[in-house]
């Protein structure tokens, strides 16, 4: 969620998906798709991926106050397998959300976020590859962002690890909302249907599904804005 007041999260759930060309869900995709996804549930991490997160077994009643749209590797085979994705990019921020919630729940540095950063970027190598599998049978060399760079272009840039993005989040809900407009700005040349009103209090995003070139550009500003304006941050509230 981006509470442009005061809050950025890397919870998921969103419909926010990055700016990008959408690619049709055809039979030999979803076959691609079910064979990355049956890779990861037989992966030495995969078990406690593969169910849905089960609060009462786990004794974590809590779970679902946190984790508002679960998500688990079975039940997007099962969506695969009943072709229930109509592009690509539907099952990619359903694995991403898998991720995305378990990073989200646990304590950084757990065993199971370190099991889920693994698969994670496991899976983010897969997903290029195919990526390039498909690009490369339509002819392309890559889809275009909003902004018209290409994807390769984007891929240049070093990926993120979870600690940076939580530096990242902390950054910006540590700014002064006078410093706001320009964050609202540069999420919505990334995401379709993004908010326009640069006023708007409170918009949700997904963090993960942020190109990676946008959330260097996040962090370069929140940097900029810190260095040079000693009105950057929100000061300490009384109690």
């Amino acid at each position: 969620m981006l509470d442009t007041k005061r809050k950025f999260e890397g919870d998921a759930g969103t419909e926010h998906v990055a700016k990008r060309p959408k690619v049709v869900a055809t039979q030999d995709k979803i076959n691609d798709c079910l064979r990355v996804v049956k890779a990861l549930m037989k992966h030495k991490y995969g078990w406690p991926f593969n169910k849905p997160v089960d609060p009462a077994a786990l004794a974590i009643p809590d779970y679902f106050d946190v984790i508002k749209h679960p998500m688990d590797l079975g039940t997007i085979k099962g969506r695969l397998d009943e072709n229930k994705y109509q592009t690509v990019e539907e099952f990619h921020s359903d694995v991403m959300l898998v991720w995305s919630n378990a990073l989200t729940f646990n304590q950084a540095g757990s065993h199971i976020c370190i099991m889920t950063e693994e698969l994670k970027q496991l899976y983010i190598k897969k997903w290029d590859t195919l990526q390039k599998k498909w690009s490369k049978q339509a002819g392309g060399t890559g889809s275009t962002t909003r902004s018209g760079r290409t994807r390769a272009k984007t891929e240049e840039v070093k990926e993120m690890s979870y600690e940076d993005k939580r530096q990242l989040c902390m950054a910006v809900n540590n700014l002064n909302s006078k410093y706001l407009n320009r964050v609202v700005q540069i999420i919505h040349n990334a995401l379709n249907d993004f908010p326009k009103d640069k006023n708007a209090e409170e918009v949700e995003v997904n963090i993960e599904l942020l190109p990676i070139d946008t959330l260097r550009e996040l962090e370069a500003y929140a940097k900029e804005v810190i260095a040079n304006h000693e009105d950057a941050t929100l000061k300490p509230q009384a109690l």
